[in-house]
């Protein structure tokens, strides 16, 4: 079992990363889509 505890029917907190282009992207921007998918690379192996 995770540790990781599921929040559901609460808005996201807002933050801005760096898209693999190196476009800085905020979640806001994409509010009201209907999917937003976000992966966590951990580098290169």
């Amino acid at each position: 079992m995770s540790d990781i505890e599921t929040v559901e029917s609460k808005p996201a907190p807002d933050f801005e990363l760096a898209d693999s282009e190196g476009r800085m992207v905020n979640l806001s921007s994409h509010k009201g889509s209907r999917h937003v998918v976000l992966i966590f690379n951990r580098g290169f192996v």
